[in-house]
């Protein structure tokens, strides 16, 4: 089927209400989704404008986040906005990243396309150079006459985001000083050990830093770019906008305003306890990369308490830097016209399994938070979703909610009628690779296991039935040989096996 696009002078001036139904009749037969109350988006008068009948997006992007805060599975990490928002939509308790890495993720949500395909694997590729005639989500809604905006991170490769990304606009924090980033005063970590030593600092060491910052809304990346992103929704928007919003909280350098350290005393954060013995069942390819020491420094007990704090104080900052751009979209009226989408990259583990950081294929740094809030039509609100869903299936949701083509060469499902009823059942498994060296990984999440193959032979089991089971690779043992066989042969047949 031929579709029709719009011309030039219809994506300045508008179409009338007919017409816009007309290509949206077809898009959708094409997809073979029909999406019944995209009228509701549609102004009453025959004359409407594109920019009064098709629904703005707001897109978040939170780096690092895990599911341990108040909006999914600790409530002791104040996430007030984030729960806010999953009252207002749908909140996916199992949700799964492609690869726990920034680059492979962003490129993944961003493509459609799964590491594998993609081949980026890494965070020093830019996913351009690999598939340079791939379709990206930005570029896609702006061939179709949406302003598409991004304030923040949302690719990986910053120094050429703009090149082929498909934004119109893009703001950057290049207005920001070193201080203005975090260096307040004095922190604890990496930079100042070299400093205090008369040592040059190592590289990266900036991001190896912690603590209170003595700094706090724009004088703080992320208060800057929720400050640009509300500066933004206060404008006039002749077309439908696409806002994509990256913030860098949780990521490194776990430095935030004073008044979020407050909200966590040192002795109410408790330390990840890994049991006895854990290494040993552990594959090569995980063992080698437990830290002997952090940031130079010997992991004691008092480390591994401040780190987790300042983790969660980064956590309650981006928290309210996405409260901001939330307000200011309810200020300017554009809540009920604008979906709003919320996703983190990939966790993050604070020690679990003797583990920091990520790439690595434990349930900690694969499962994200992820809220959609539709806010016409038939779609569900304050409800959780527990079926089984993944970052690469965002591209075909939005394309369907926007009535947009969905690309065939997309390798997620759209997620709209789980949207329409979250008590359905989703796939039967969500897949995600890491790499490190030469070595691939390879893994599946079913409702009750997650099982891991390594290309140097090596795997492992766990129980997600019960969260101390997940901490044990039941891998070996023979009372799990069945279930073994099971997720090898779903594993092996891949993510298009429904």
């Amino acid at each position: 089927m031929r579709f029709e696009r719009l011309t030039q002078e219809e994506c300045t001036k508008g179409i009338s209400r007919r017409r816009f139904i007309q290509i949206a009749a077809q898009v959708t037969t094409a997809a073979g989704m029909a999406r019944t109350s995209v009228a509701s988006f549609a102004d009453s008068t025959a004359s409407a404008s594109v920019r009064d009948t098709r629904p703005n997006v707001l897109f978040i992007a939170i780096d690092d986040m895990s599911t341990n805060v108040s909006a999914f599975a600790d409530p002791a990490v104040k996430t007030p906005h984030m729960e806010a928002l999953a009252r207002r939509g749908v909140a996916f308790d199992y949700a799964y990243c492609q690869f726990p890495l920034c680059n492979p993720s962003r490129t993944s949500v961003m493509t459609g396309l799964r590491p594998e395909t993609s081949g980026v694997l890494t965070n020093d590729v830019y996913w351009r150079d690999r598939i340079p005639h791939a379709l990206d989500l930005a570029q896609h809604f702006a061939d179709h006459g949406y302003d598409t905006v991004a304030v923040g991170k949302i690719t990986h490769m910053r120094q050429r985001r703009n090149r082929g990304a498909g934004w119109t606009r893009v703001i950057r924090a290049g207005g920001l000083s070193d201080g203005q980033r975090g260096r307040g005063r004095e922190l604890d970590g990496m930079l100042q050990d070299a400093i205090r030593a008369g040592r040059k600092p190592p590289p990266n060491a900036w991001y190896y830093q912690w603590g209170p910052s003595g700094l706090d809304g724009v004088n703080m990346v992320d208060g800057w770019f929720a400050a640009q992103a509300s500066r933004f929704l206060g404008e006039s928007h002749p077309k439908p906008f696409f806002l994509a919003v990256g913030f860098h909280n949780p990521h490194l350098p776990f430095t935030a305003p004073d008044r979020f350290f407050d909200m966590y005393p040192p002795a109410s954060v408790p330390i990840p306890q890994v049991p006895q013995g854990n290494a040993e069942g552990l594959p090569s390819f995980v063992r080698n990369a437990i830290p002997k020491d952090l940031a130079g420094r010997k992991l004691t007990p008092e480390l591994v308490r401040t780190l987790n704090r300042a983790y969660r104080a980064c956590c309650s900052h981006v928290d309210a830097c996405i409260g901001q751009v939330l307000e200011a979209l309810k200020k300017n009226k554009l809540e009920k016209n604008t979906m709003v989408v919320l996703w983190s990259d990939h966790g993050f583990l604070l020690g679990e399994h003797g583990m920091w950081g990520k790439n690595c294929l434990f349930e900690e740094a694969c499962r994200v938070p992820l809220i959609l809030a539709v806010p016409e039509g038939d779609f569900a609100s304050g409800q959780r979703c527990g079926a089984l869903v993944e970052l690469v299936d965002l591209f075909p949701t939005l394309s369907e909610l926007c009535v947009l083509p969905i690309p065939e060469t997309l390798e997620g499902t759209s997620l709209v009628p789980l949207l329409r009823d979250p008590k359905r059942s989703g796939r039967r498994a969500a897949f995600s690779v890491a790499k490190r060296g030469n070595t691939m990984g390879r893994s599946i999440r079913t409702k009750e296991w997650r099982y891991t193959e390594y290309t140097d032979g090596s795997a492992e089991l766990y129980d997600c039935r019960t969260p101390t089971a997940t901490s044990t690779n039941q891998v070996h043992k023979s009372e799990r040989r069945d279930i073994v066989a099971q997720l090898q042969t779903l594993l092996h047949a891949g993510f298009k096996v429904k």
